[in-house]
């Protein structure tokens, strides 16, 4: 691998990401009012898990390649702030969870487009992506659901 560093870099960015992801949707499923969110929360948090997994397992095979330890996965193990209180709304946990993952698919796709990859971390990481974009798909339709209760509302109001 000829871009070492920055392939290094790039995992433990990952990893990291999808830590937060694993954060945000864990704090979204505590919350009472997430209604049908709640089973794309669910699924973004078991991906995250699985996520991470594959990524420390791609780390892994790098660093045995080496054969030596001096390559360290420097994670982030700060805890992050909360970004859901109880008195938000769905639509509103929706949009931050949507954020996340368009901002997790934009790394991907530069990751992927921006260093020489073997042929099973391409197979991983456009598995990712694929399953990330369903996620965000599932998210958008949650926040066109939204936008449509929240508008026939208004207009029930206005009536």
């Amino acid at each position: 691998m000829n871009n070492l560093p920055t392939f290094i870099n790039d995992i433990v960015r990952i990893w990291n990401i999808h830590q937060h992801r694993e954060d945000l949707y864990k704090q979204a499923m505590t919350l009472d009012n997430v209604g049908s969110l709640r089973r794309v929360c669910s699924h973004g948090y078991i991906s995250s898990l699985l996520f991470k997994k594959e990524i420390q397992w791609i780390y892994d095979g790098v660093k045995c390649s080496l054969q030596d330890g001096d390559i360290n996965l420097k994670l982030n193990t700060k805890t992050i702030p909360a970004k859901f209180f109880g008195s938000i709304d769905r639509l509103s946990i929706a949009r931050i969870l949507r954020e996340q993952e368009q901002k997790t698919i934009r790394i991907y796709n530069s990751i992927i487009s921006g260093i020489t990859l073997s042929k099973d971390e391409i197979d991983i990481f456009s598995d990712h992506l694929q399953k990330l974009k369903d996620i965000d798909f599932q998210l958008n339709k949650e926040l066109i659901h939204s936008y449509e209760n929240v508008r026939s509302f208004q207009v029930a109001l206005a009536s």
